[in-house]
């Protein structure tokens, strides 16, 4: 093999070589791309799902405060009728309520703080 012949046969090599490692850097590229495209996606996913709970949790509390109201209604004319039995469970119902008011609130702040 001439002098010639093996110098084009290493330019080919090298040029071989160098296609080959720019294949592969455009490879990982790509990769990198779809895993971060699918990234966001799972986050535009995800905080839609937290709109979606940061809602139901105020409505949840709007619907609590509704019940809080009627029973709160309701104590001082269980204690005209002198029903002291109906007036303990009213103010129990009215203290849970009010937990779990306070509980919906928080959640649906601490989500609100997340996103």
């Amino acid at each position: 093999m001439s002098i010639r012949e093996r110098v084009f046969k290493k330019i080919a090599e090298v040029e071989k070589v160098e296609l080959e490692t720019q294949k592969i850097e455009l490879s990982v590229i790509d990769d990198i791309d779809k895993l971060t495209s699918k990234g966001l996606s799972n986050m535009l996913e995800a905080s839609s799902l937290a709109q979606k709970a940061i809602k139901a949790y105020n409505s949840a509390s709007q619907v609590y405060s509704q019940a809080e109201n009627l029973s709160d209604k309701a104590i001082p004319q269980a204690q005209d009728l002198g029903a002291k039995q109906l007036v303990k469970q009213l103010k129990s119902k009215s203290s849970n309520i009010s937990k779990d008011i306070k509980r919906a609130n928080s959640i649906s702040n601490k989500i609100k703080s997340l996103i």
